[in-house]
């Protein structure tokens, strides 16, 4: 008999498989009522990965744009969150854009719907200084 405030365990060999929870009620006078429900138990994390183009613009200045990706195929993508050159984490929404030359660090990281985390994946970017055009050299 399992009172209603216990909690239900299950095994991890059950992880990422599709199991069935039913739940059979039976009052004192023989009615019985069942309810189920299917659940897919998720404890891997997901897979984040980054995809850097880079190239310049109309004025011959370097520009780096990072889109990030995740993968979960249990529970789905909860967020994506990323730092640059370690500035407070921030939910990714669209593209990243650098352009003004230096050094970047990306620090990225994804967590799916089940609370599973994903391993920080670092991208390092150098943008270079934009070439003087009107510098001559002379011999």
């Amino acid at each position: 008999e399992l009172a209603w405030n216990e909690k239900i365990t299950i095994p991890e060999n059950f992880s990422e498989k599709l199991i069935e929870l039913k739940v059979v009620a039976m009052d004192k006078i023989g009615n019985v009522k069942s309810y189920s429900k299917f659940l897919k138990y998720d404890l891997t994390a997901p897979i984040v990965s980054i995809e850097s183009i880079s190239g310049f613009d109309s004025n011959r200045r370097q520009i780096s744009i990072s889109q990030l990706n995740a993968n979960d195929s249990t529970s789905g993508i909860k967020l994506i969150h990323y730092s640059i050159n370690n500035s407070g984490l921030q939910p990714y929404l669209e593209p990243i854009v650098l352009s003004e030359p230096g050094e970047y660090e990306i620090k990225y990281q994804a967590i799916d719907n089940a609370g599973n985390r994903s391993n920080f994946q670092i991208e390092r970017i150098f943008i270079s200084q934009p070439e003087n055009k009107n510098h001559i050299l002379k011999k």
